[in-house]
């Protein structure tokens, strides 16, 4: 048993996740020194403040709460947070309800995934870049080509059909302005 106790404890202490126990009112019992350095806080502040402070929007805190008193855990929940510098971040958290000496308390472990999410934004932004890319490209070569059979038609027009040759000028003037005009939007 002791051997298992010993475990658990060097798990907690030297887990990179900042793991607490806390109250439902943010009260922490215990916490490891992951979480410290997480929150860029010292031990004394943390059990000053409470779990509350480092939530961007109490509102996050609250849907937390509410998840977890309704389901008994919450896995991976993506909410903004603040550490005690003032430095914002965007962290995940896994908070499960547990009894402990009769007592209901939260045990919550948290990461930060900034750099995951600011990937993954990075990404899909240039995803989107790319499909829009695409899609001027098509649009733009499907101008130009029609711009092209206008241009290929119409002196050859302005001989038999002189007004719709000058019609067709007009058009392929309009295509490439158009062309011109979708080009620049993609170069911005």
């Amino acid at each position: 048993m002791r051997s298992a106790e010993a475990q658990i404890h060097s798990l907690f202490e030297h887990s990179p996740l900042g793991i607490a126990l806390s109250t439902y009112n943010g009260e922490i019992l215990t916490y490891n020194k992951a979480l410290l350095g997480l929150l860029r806080i010292s031990e004394e502040e943390l059990l000053r403040e409470g779990a509350a402070n480092f939530y961007a929007n109490s509102a996050d805190r609250a849907k937390l709460l509410a998840t977890v008193q309704e389901s008994g855990s919450v896995q991976q929940f993506g909410v903004p947070l603040v550490r005690h510098d003032g430095s914002s971040f965007f962290g995940s958290i896994n908070m499960s309800r547990l009894l402990l000496e009769g007592n209901e308390v939260l045990l919550v472990m948290a990461e930060d995934v900034t750099d995951e999410i600011t990937v993954e934004q990075q990404t899909a932004a240039l995803e989107e870049r790319e499909r829009l890319s695409r899609e001027l490209h098509d649009s733009v070569t499907q101008t130009l080509f029609s711009a092209s059979v206008l241009a290929q038609a119409s002196p050859r027009m302005l001989k038999k059909t002189p007004d719709v040759a000058e019609h067709n000028f007009e058009r392929l003037a309009v295509l490439i302005d158009g062309a011109l005009a979708e080009m620049r939007a993609l170069l911005l």
